[in-house]
């Protein structure tokens, strides 16, 4: 009997949710004031996303498969979530806008695209956002785009605290940047070939940066040892590679690691710089934290 209840309650969710829907899909057709679409669009993306989680609960619940529904609404999600950062980038700039929002799509679309390897349905060829890029795949420049606006939003938090001079989150944010370059070095190595990837690769470039904010955090990290050595400082517990990138952290060892000097000593196990690359990063942390300490 609690079975069945349950079974009734989410199909009543499905079916509120789904009327509502219906029902803000035909108001875009009226609204034309540019922030009330957005409010649409926002409502349209959570209701898809409610819908897409209770359409996989029901399948639980019921034994019953529920598949096709719960890809179109997650799709759904995905198209109108690209719609709410496209609107936000045009009005603020990428740098305002939270990078967790980038993440979080990027973490759906690498699951819809790239590990169920959905094609890119017709609906994005006529959108507002960005599918170009570095990849002929438009499904993957999704994924890096939203990565590398991920990074805008960071740069502006890393200039902000650094006129801060808050140690504390320049050690984090420092790590969390290195972390997504380390991101943007695995998406190419796993998605370059020659009917793939546009350009010459650059993933040598994202390696070095890596280096250079995971050098960067673990200064600044001193910093606070020195200034509480008492206290014991973690970094970011493999976030954000849970979900979205674990693959990606698993091929180069670093999934299950919490310290940024240990994740910076595993990469340099796995990819060793050259001497002229050695050189040139060490000249560029020493600018960047004469910088600082001025």
């Amino acid at each position: 009997m609690m079975y069945e209840e349950k079974v009734d309650n989410l199909n009543r969710e499905i079916k509120k949710s789904e009327e509502s829907i219906i029902l803000l899909e035909g108001q875009l057709k009226e609204v034309k004031d540019a922030s009330e679409r957005y409010e649409i669009f926002w409502e349209l993306k959570e209701l898809y996303e409610k819908t897409k989680d209770n359409y996989r609960s029901l399948e639980i619940w019921s034994d019953k498969k529920h598949t096709v529904k719960f890809y179109l609404n997650l799709i759904r999600e995905i198209y109108y979530f690209e719609v709410c950062l496209s609107m936000l980038k045009d009005k603020h700039g990428a740098k305002k806008i939270d990078l967790r929002h980038f993440l979080n799509a990027a973490e759906l679309e690498y699951f819809y695209f790239i590990i169920e390897d959905n094609p890119l349905p017709d609906i994005f060829f006529n959108s507002s956002f960005q599918i170009d890029g570095f990849f002929t795949d438009q499904r993957i420049n999704l994924i890096f785009n939203n990565i590398i606006n991920a990074q805008k939003n960071l740069n502006h938090l890393l200039e902000y605290y650094k006129d801060e001079e808050k140690h504390k989150k320049l050690f984090i944010y420092n790590e969390l940047m290195g972390d997504l370059y380390i991101h943007l070095f695995c998406c190419i190595q796993q998605f370059n070939n020659e009917n793939l990837f546009k350009k010459n690769s650059s993933s040598r470039k994202n390696l070095i940066c890596a280096f250079y904010y995971y050098n960067l955090s673990i200064w600044h990290k001193i910093q606070l040892e020195r200034l509480n050595p008492t206290t014991g400082f973690d970094g970011l517990h493999g976030w954000p590679s849970l979900g979205l990138f674990h693959d990606f952290y698993n091929e180069i060892g670093v999934s299950h690691i919490h310290d940024v000097r240990e994740k910076k000593e595993k990469l340099s196990e796995k990819y060793t710089l050259s001497n002229k690359e050695t050189v040139e990063l060490n000249q560029e942390l020493k600018r960047a934290i004469h910088e600082f300490q001025r």
